[in-house]
Order: C-alpha cells, then structure tokens, then sequence
C-alpha cells in the first residue's frame, strides 16, 4: 500500500496497477486549512469497471467505516479486474465530535445536499466533490449506513429508482446480492407522498432519495444502493463480516473478481422512507421495534409529560414495518418518532389505506 498523501484529485492517483493507494482527498477549504477525507483507491492487475462506495456521510454509522478499510486491504488484487474506490468517512468533522447526521461547520446533512455546490456552503461543497470524484466515476456506487447513535433499524437496502428503467432494475439486482430481508424502493411516485392521520395526531412525509448520493447516482445513470448495517452507536463483527461478503458478491456481479455471485431471492419490498412526526413531546415510550409488521392504527407507543403521566398515543398512519426507530425516549415538538415503509407500492395505489 502507497500512501500518496494530500491530493486535490483522484486523477492525481498513479495508473500502474496492481496497486493499493491511500490518500487524504480534498472535499472542501475552511479556513484552518483544506477539509479532507480518507480514501482507498484499490487498481487490479487488469483494467475494468470502477465500483466506488461512500461511508461515513453520517459519521455515527460505523460498519461501513470499518468494511471499507478491511476489503480495500485484504482482496486479491491480483485477481481484481477493473479499480475500487472507498471512501472510508465522508464527514470526519463529525466523527471527531462523535456528532450526528451533520457537518459541524455548517450544520448541512450532506446526505441532504446532493448534486451538491462547489461556491455553496462548506457540506455543499463536499456533496459536490464526492459526486464529480467519486460518484461519477463508477460503474457502480454504494453508500454505507446504519442507524445512528440513536436510532434502531431492521437491515435493509435502499434501492433508488428515478425513472431510468435500465438502471433502476440494475440496482434491483445488486440489492438482492446482500443478505439482508427488507428491499427498500424509493424513488419517483413514491417519495412525495405525505399526509396526516385521520385524527390529525401526527403526519408523515417521505424522505427524497434523489437529493441524497444514491439519486445523484442514479439520475447519472449509474446503479447504486443503499446499506443500512447495523446502529445505535455499535459496531457488530458479524454484521461487518456479512457486508463484506456483499462486497464481494458484487465484484463477481460486476465481472471485476473470479466465482459466481450468491444471489437472495427472498426480499421483501418496503416501499419509501416516511417519517411519522408527531405534535406531541416528552418521553416517547415505543411499543413497537425495529422491523415490525405494523397495520394503519397500530400503536407506535406513548408519550409521556415531565411529570410521568400519559399525554397522547400515537398510531400508524401507514400499513408497512418500521424501518427506524429511536434507542433514545426523549421526543421535542416536530421531530420525528420513526420511519415507516409502506407494505405495497404507492404507484400501483389508488387509495392511501386501500
């Protein structure tokens, strides 16, 4: 392994293969100096495709952060076809701060903020970098996530389709080459829906996955998925050894590694990403876990005054299963109290609670 110390590109990366690199990649300038992330460029004994992945864009999810490292280490690259890049924390800032979500400088979800701004504020300008120097160098591209310090999720894959039929089926495909039951569908006709429950006790509103890394990937043509690992601050062996083993998956899909990739036909669809907001705040006292089966008006669970008394419960607006849920009680007015995906397709819908 060659480090190649602080670049401003990743054309500045030698093409002489095989090869392990390192480097520090400039994302950003502030002005304590350039604002850099850690990166693996890993180069095969022959040329191929590119597949690149992200973790660490919100630097409180860790499996990624540690598989990234461990495969760009460990393949034989002398059996490797074609380049890999990783990205092993896009948000160091926060990682220092053990912070959530955001970059500390200029509290931007990055995740939040793509194609991003190269002249806009300082995460708007990483989301920018990471799209022209990563994203848009690949073949494929996967983004690694877990839940974050304080949220509990099921396993699943994010899949984004924004309406390139071609490339929305090939990250179909690449979904199903992990281990992981829950296939999340996101995307046009699926994002933009929101409303409130019948009693007006809470509404919900879907996440949009075109302004995150995956839709950038998408929009430009390029397959793309979303890992969510693991979460609540932990990191679990087993769950980064598992990830590893759909890294690996993938390289024999893409043709860039020997073997036949193990294919899992037994997902389920989970259609977008809606977060259910309630207008009370306390202690929010669940009722319900990660990965749940949930009807419309199930109880998700209660919230709770100051004082320990029973303010108001709040129900499923939606049929589906919980995706996140938080491993902390503590709720203020207008933030969520947890994700749901919906248990059929909305396009394919005519009612909401048909």
């Amino acid at each position: 392994m060659i480090n190649l110390g602080i670049l401003q590109s990743l054309d500045e990366v030698p093409a002489s293969r095989p090869q392990r690199y390192t480097c520090d990649l400039v994302v950003a300038e502030t002005v304590a100096g350039p604002l850099t992330v850690p990166v693996w460029v890993v180069r095969g004994q022959r040329p191929g495709p590119t597949l690149a992945m992200t973790a660490g864009v919100h630097a409180g999810e860790f499996t990624g952060q540690i598989a990234v490292p461990r495969l760009a280490s460990t393949l034989d690259i002398d059996e490797l076809s074609g380049d890999l890049i990783g990205v092993v924390c896009a948000n160091p800032r926060a990682l220092e701060l053990r912070m959530s979500f955001y970059l500390p400088i200029d509290g931007v979800n990055i995740n939040q903020s793509f194609p991003g701004d190269p002249f806009g504020s300082i995460g708007s300008q990483v989301a920018a970098k990471i799209g022209t120097e990563i994203i848009e160098r690949s073949s494929t591209y996967m983004d690694l996530h877990s839940g974050d310090h304080f949220e509990e999720i099921p396993l699943h894959v994010v899949v984004p389709e924004l309406g390139n039929p071609e490339t929305d089926e090939s990250s179909r495909r690449l979904a199903a080459l992990f281990e992981i039951e829950f296939r999340n569908i996101m995307g046009k006709g699926i994002d933009e829906l929101s409303g409130m429950s019948d009693g007006g006790g809470n509404v919900w509103t879907g996440l949009k996955v075109a302004r995150n890394n995956i839709g950038h990937a998408a929009l430009n043509g390029i397959p793309a998925v979303q890992l969510e690992v693991g979460g609540a601050g932990h990191l679990d062996p087993d769950l980064v050894d598992m990830e590893l083993r759909g890294f690996f998956n993938v390289l024999r899909h893409m043709g860039m590694y020997p073997g036949r990739p193990v294919v899992n036909d037994r997902q389920t669809d989970v259609f977008g990403m809606y977060t259910v907001t309630a207008g009370s705040a306390g202690y929010f006292v669940r009722d319900v876990e990660p990965g749940q089966r949930v009807e419309y008006g199930t109880p998700l669970g209660t919230f709770l005054d100051r004082f320990g008394s029973p303010r108001t419960v709040v129900r499923s607006p939606l049929a589906g299963w919980v995706l996140m849920i938080f491993s902390t009680p503590t709720r203020n007015g207008g933030e969520p109290v947890c994700i749901i995906g919906m248990d059929r397709d909305p396009r394919e819908r005519t009612a909401d609670h048909a």
